[in-house]
């Protein structure tokens, strides 16, 4: 099985790929799915991948502030990061080892349209 790292820079160009999020949960069920993929591509265990998929957005599954602007869970492996899930889909994240935290990716969220853009209605 390729080292985490290439695993983890795997997952980041398959979720840059991705089409964006409207919820904190579709963006978890992206980040879970996809790193399921990139697991079962390279090959990891058949334990590891059911551990995987039993993976669930829940404070008992180390997420925190979940139903907020901006739910997050910490990444402690060798690379340490904080992955942000906005209300509004959108998914951000950050190295917790540096300061200013580097922003290691960003997905924008799917409903990002506002009132007033877009055509006018009327004539």
């Amino acid at each position: 099985m390729p080292l985490f790292k290439v695993r983890f820079n795997l997952w980041l160009s398959r979720l840059a790929a991705s089409r964006p999020c409207t919820s904190q949960q579709m963006a978890h069920d992206l980040l879970v799915g996809q790193w399921i993929e990139v697991n079962r591509d390279v090959g990891t265990t058949k334990s590891f991948l059911a551990y995987l998929q039993q993976r669930r957005f829940c404070p008992e599954h180390g997420w925190r502030e979940i139903g907020t602007r901006a739910a997050y869970w910490d990444l402690n492996k060798e690379i340490l990061a904080r992955i942000y899930l906005h209300a509004d889909g959108g998914i951000v994240m950050q190295r917790r080892n540096t300061d200013p935290g580097e922003i290691i990716f960003t997905l924008p969220p799917g409903n990002t349209f506002q009132p007033g853009q877009g055509f006018p209605l009327s004539p």
